[in-house]
């Protein structure tokens, strides 16, 4: 029988979030849906060693550093925070794509390896206040047993250390949570 995992993490928490109430217009969300999928299909948001050290934080003045509300680097969103003045911020985009790569290339990839990220301010998310997660990952996997291997293959010494590094770039690991779901599939 197929195992579903579910696991629900999120950044780091945070007291400001300038883009809570800015939902961009829907020729904008299509077309970074197009730009998403085309540069997933070639690789184009890959991290390479090169990309994942540059950051516009690092040409910041140490005054601009100093200056800032938030710390370079902070997670928001599906950004990451260069620098938040008190009515500027600059962000640049999080590869969160590069995560994926690591963890197939530490264990067999499972049948299902989906992200769905949360849309927060959408008008279907009636408790969007008390949704604590960013986005539900789903995983899916022949049985229990291939379910368990997989697990015990990131967890073993080099591979968990190299896990754990890599998540504590963008995401609250004492927020994480996981679950094994039953699917239920009704067809019409």
């Amino acid at each position: 029988m197929p195992v579903t995992v579910l696991g629900a993490s999120a950044g780091p928490p945070r007291s400001v979030n300038c883009r809570a109430s800015l939902r961009p217009p829907p020729a904008v969300r299509a077309l970074l849906s197009v730009r998403f999928f085309v540069g997933d299909l070639f690789g184009w948001d890959q991290a390479t060693p090169s990309s994942v050290s540059e950051s516009f934080a690092q040409r910041l003045t140490d005054k601009d550093r100093a200056r800032s509300l938030a710390p370079a680097g902070t997670p928001d969103g599906l950004f990451r925070i260069v620098y938040r003045f008190e009515n500027e911020q600059l962000d640049e985009i999080i590869n969160r794509a590069a995560h994926v790569p690591l963890i197939c290339d530490l264990a067999p990839t499972p049948i299902v390896y989906k992200r769905n990220f949360l849309m927060r301010g959408d008008e279907f998310n009636k408790e969007d206040g008390a949704i604590d997660f960013d986005v539900v990952t789903e995983l899916v996997f022949p049985d229990r047993a291939a379910y368990l291997a997989w697990a015990a293959q990131l967890s073993k010494p080099g591979s968990g250390e190299r896990v754990v590094a890599d998540e504590l770039k963008f995401l609250d690991r004492s927020r994480t949570r996981a679950y094994v779901v039953e699917e239920c599939v009704t067809s019409g």
